[in-house]
């Protein structure tokens, strides 16, 4: 394996969410072929990872992995169409029936989980997936803090033209979306704290940690969601137009909010029944 990354260390690897098709095992020997959709930055990727349950002949024996393939092995398929984060290039990942080296197929536990020996950051050794799945809050919170910025600008202007007695309510709104703002800004920061503290002290986290982790990712990103949308509301039709710069941010968060890392009924859903469960 150690072969294909002779062209140096710093590449780019693209990922899928599986869709149509799969892995497959048969004595020994794997194949890809299907279609993964939510290829980000596939168009400069050098490699690709897809992930999948992977058939087995022998019943009992399917289990999860990750593949990793060349770029060359891969095809790229439709165009990018969305109504936000329309600049992430998220084409499908398309495998046609190809082969996979045994030693570039690992099982998703062996991968995500817990390890030792591979280096000196915690990153290297914890289960990965409460990190990994905290990714999308950062992107979640610049985008929301650029809507408000660019908002805030256009709100000045129209604020400083109004007349006295009409400025309470425009005053009020601006208040309530940075404050809403702030408050998420916190809660994104202790959700990273938790995060760190676990990996410093070499400790897994907890199901019940866990949950109240994406219970504060999904609550992050609601108060934002409505933050920006209620700044969207303060601006009116002027803000939906495409030339206007909230427009971009206000669609992009549409999109992200739509994560299932952030989704707030699963999340607090879960959450609420460990709190009923709890003895």
């Amino acid at each position: 394996m150690n072969a294909g990354f002779r062209g140096g260390t710093r590449q780019l690897v693209a990922t899928g969410s599986p869709s149509d098709g799969g892995i497959s095992s048969d004595r020994g020997a794997y194949r890809a072929d299907g279609r993964w959709r939510l290829g980000s930055g596939v168009d400069h990727a050098t490699w690709v990872v897809v992930s999948g349950s992977c058939w087995h002949p022998s019943p009992g024996k399917d289990r999860k992995v990750l593949a990793l393939l060349s770029i060359a092995d891969i095809e790229i398929g439709g165009e990018w169409q969305a109504i936000g984060m329309a600049r992430t290039g998220s084409h499908d990942i398309v495998v046609r029936d190809r082969p996979i080296a045994e030693d570039r197929v690992r099982p998703l536990e062996e991968v995500l989980g817990r390890s030792t020996g591979r280096g000196d950051h915690y990153l290297q050794s914890v289960p990965l997936i409460p990190h990994l799945t905290s990714a999308i809050i950062g992107p979640v919170l610049g985008c929301a803090e650029g809507a408000v910025t660019e908002g805030l600008a256009h709100m000045r202007a129209r604020f400083a033209r109004q007349p006295t007695g009409s400025q309470w309510a425009l005053a009020t709104g601006a208040g309530e979306i940075v404050a809403d703002i702030e408050c998420a800004r916190l809660l994104y920061h202790d959700v990273l704290a938790r995060l760190h503290r676990a990996g410093c002290d070499d400790r897994d986290i907890s199901v019940r940690d866990y949950l109240a982790i994406r219970r504060d990712r999904a609550k992050l990103t609601r108060v934002r969601l409505n933050a920006v949308q209620k700044l969207v509301s303060l601006l009116g039709t002027s803000a939906i137009t495409q030339d206007h710069p909230v427009q971009r941010h206000w669609c992009d968060l549409q999109v992200m909010a739509a994560h299932m890392d952030v989704s707030w009924d699963s999340a607090i859903a879960d959450y609420g029944t460990a709190v009923l469960a709890q003895g």
